[in-house]
């Protein structure tokens, strides 16, 4: 069965067989709800740098999660693709790889350096106002991190709730921008690692939203 190339996959296909490196993992929590999630995301890239999203559905989280580790590279069959969620874009793919407990993965041994350890898609600051409210997909920026404010509690919706975080970006050109990280990845920040790097301090900040 031949290798097929992320950028050659549509939604709606089956029978395609794909060789990537996982490398990067979440569990998505459900908005809301305490202790409840929403299966499993990751992110594959291959050896021609395209990025693909993948998403399993909960029911199949225990069946798919202990299967991949990040940074590990896999031959993977018997997936199906769809179309991915605008609102959830994180990759510049109209489709996404749906795992399910058919899936196989074969994982290759070896260090593959044609294979990039990660993708991002980043975005110049001087065109960041061009995605303000504009969901469709989601952000990537790099940037000297040049301050970080301690965590503190703020009331969302005034329903919750939820520890937020604030860090200060700078590019070469001197321009600044302000990030806010929410939840478990404000609390989750490492503070204490930030603080015994060497400066200056580069950071790259993946699936953000614009907004003023």
């Amino acid at each position: 069965m031949m290798i097929d190339p992320i950028r050659s996959l549509s939604p709606f296909q089956f029978n395609k067989k794909i060789r990537v490196r996982v490398y990067r993992i979440w569990r998505p929590k459900v908005i809301g709800k305490d202790n409840a999630f929403g299966g499993l995301q990751c992110i594959l890239v291959d050896e021609m740098k395209d990025a693909i999203q993948v998403s399993a559905k909960e029911i199949d989280y225990e069946n798919v999660a202990p299967k991949i580790k990040a940074n590990h590279v896999y031959e993977i069959t018997r997936f199906s693709t769809s179309r991915c969620k605008p609102s959830y874009k994180i990759v510049p793919h109209e489709a996404q790889v749906c795992f399910n407990t058919k899936t196989n993965f074969e994982e290759l041994p070896g260090v593959h350096p044609n294979i990039p350890s990660h993708r991002f898609y980043l975005l110049d600051y001087s065109q960041l106002s061009s995605r303000i409210d504009q969901y469709d997909i989601l952000t990537d920026v790099l940037g000297r991190i040049t301050a970080v404010k301690p965590l503190e509690d703020r009331m969302i919706n005034n329903e919750r709730m939820e520890k937020i975080c604030e860090v200060k970006l700078q590019n070469i050109r001197k321009e600044d921008v302000n990030l806010t990280l929410w939840g478990d990845t404000a609390k989750t920040f490492d503070f204490e690692a930030l603080e015994h790097l060497t400066p200056p301090s580069l950071g790259v900040f993946t699936s953000l939203k614009a907004m003023i």
